[in-house]
């Protein structure tokens, strides 16, 4: 035993690359007004986790509250899933369930019912049981949004932690873990992973309620891989040692529906027939919706990882956004249906700069190959600026070259608080005298919004690759941090790839 338990510990330190603690929604329950949040937002509907203590649960139901019970009604059928057990806690959980919060309850199964199916599909492609559908409907009542205390976010209510572990992209516009494909998938693993370490369903999900370490610390304390035993030993927190026998409540609960009085509505095919296709960053959602011809409501209802009413500014690779399936859209799969406003603007300009165009007077012995390679442009964009149909060129011939010409405007910097002329000076290797100058400033008082031209500086945009850091990006530009951060409005040093950055190209 001890052995297992230190390949365990070794296998967790390796595979963590950050802090691993999962915090469920339910932890704030006790800190917030539930009825409130439902009058003033109804989407905004967490499940009731009861903060009962043991002390508590005893003094309504009596002891011994582990020991097993006659069957009630349908038994929790024994699968490769968890062990059947009807225990006294498990019947209290049944009973709130069904009495004390039975009209919040139904409202969670509806909810659940929308997601089931795609559920029930990812956990099997990722080779878990489809009964670990029941864990979310504890955690989050399959509310997207939903937040807790600790700010586990999601319908798996992962910290930022655990979901950069999985792969799931959180920024100031998205935050996958309300994305209810991938954060599904990434709970899978996450499941897989835990049972790979404990062997027992009971035992990882403890450690998804309570983390992998501090399981792992209690099973070599108190000698058991048992969770019953852990419980029995009062070795778990109260919360740990009811997370099971709630899941196994609302198993019973959803099986045995109709017995409670609850009503299970048919799955939603919304999300199954949902597909995803690309989308160009920073577009807005109504004009994407607009060209698509399909509503607005849909496309946010079917995207709740975006934070705002458009696509992400900066995002890692393509990013694709969901739409509904072959009976909303027509023809869409796999293309480029949306063009951001900055795209747009792009184009325009390069339309403007290839009529500023330079010209090229062809002399003896030239071609072609030999004119582009001279320009640096290729020969399919000369002969298409010129409106050549083949490669032959005359002696004298005027030919415009494209994309030469191209006149750049310096920076313009606008003054944050804490600036002074003398810190910009420093920053833009200038002089306080050549910025007053450039911008005919006759003190040197500044204020916080002031737009300031920089001097001797040529405006430009670098697209961040892998590997750059704001530092290597600085000094390739031969631009202060601070200047590069400012200009950009970046608040923390991290960049990310495909991400925009204006520099100096002086």
């Amino acid at each position: 035993m001890r052995l297992n338990l230190t390949l365990a510990l070794i296998f967790l330190i390796s595979c963590a690359r950050t802090p691993i603690k999962h915090t469920p929604v339910h932890e704030d329950l006790a800190q917030i007004d539930l009825n409130k949040i439902e009058q003033d937002d109804p989407a905004s509907r967490v499940l009731v986790e009861a903060q009962k203590s043991d002390e508590q649960i005893t003094a309504e139901v009596g002891k011994d509250l582990d020991e097993d019970l006659p069957v009630i009604k349908k038994e929790i059928e024994h699968n490769e899933f968890l062990k059947p057990k009807m225990t006294k806690r498990v019947r209290f959980w049944i009973n709130y369930f069904t009495k004390d919060q039975k009209e919040r309850f139904q409202r969670f199964l509806n909810n659940g019912q929308q997601y089931r199916p795609l559920i029930e599909k990812i956990l099997e492609q990722e080779g878990v049981p489809k009964d670990l559908y029941y864990v979310g409907l504890i955690e989050s009542g399959y509310y997207l949004k939903a937040k807790s205390h600790a700010s586990a976010v999601g319908p798996w209510q992962f910290i930022k932690g655990t979901a950069k572990r999985y792969k799931l992209y959180v920024s100031y516009d998205v935050d996958e873990r309300k994305d209810i494909f991938k954060a599904t998938r990434a709970a899978a693993q996450y499941f897989k992973d835990l049972h790979n370490i404990f062997s027992s369903w009971e035992l990882a999900l403890a450690a998804y309620n309570k983390g992998e370490f501090g399981i792992v610390r209690r099973i070599t304390r108190y000698k058991t891989r048992d969770y019953y035993e852990l419980s029995k030993l009062k070795a778990l927190p109260s919360e740990t040692i009811n997370y099971v026998p709630k899941v196994l409540a609302v198993k019973h609960i959803v099986e045995n529906a109709s017995s409670y009085g609850f009503k299970l509505p048919s799955s939603s095919t919304d999300w199954v027939n949902s597909k995803l296709i690309q989308a160009s960053k920073y577009t807005s959602l109504y004009k994407l919706a607009k060209r698509l011809g399909v509503s607005y409501k849909d496309i946010r209802s079917l995207n709740p990882e975006l934070r705002y009413k458009r696509t992400p500014k900066y995002f890692p690779g393509t990013y694709y956004i969901r739409v509904p399936g072959k009976n909303g859209v027509n023809d869409i799969s796999g293309r480029l249906l949306a063009q951001s406003r900055t795209s747009k603007i792009r184009k325009a300009n390069r339309a403007k700069v290839s009529k500023r165009s330079k010209y090229h007077r062809v002399r003896r012995g030239e071609n072609l190959s030999r004119i582009a390679r001279k320009y640096r442009v290729s020969v399919r964009s000369l002969k298409r600026r010129n409106n050549l149909r083949s490669s032959l060129i005359k002696i004298g011939q005027k030919l415009a070259i494209p994309g030469r010409g191209k006149s750049y405007r310096p920076i313009a910097y606008y003054v944050k608080r804490g600036d002074n002329l003398s810190v910009l000076a420093s920053w833009f290797n200038t002089s306080i005298r050549r910025i007053m100058k450039a911008n005919k400033m006759r003190s040197k008082r500044i204020y916080v919004g002031q737009k300031l031209v920089i001097p001797n500086t040529k405006k430009g945009t670098y697209t961040v690759r892998n590997g750059d850091y704001i530092i290597k990006i600085a000094q390739k530009f031969k631009l202060h941090k601070k200047a590069l951060m400012r200009l950009n409005s970046l608040k923390t040093s991290r960049v990310y790839p495909g991400q925009k950055l204006i520099v100096n190209l002086e």
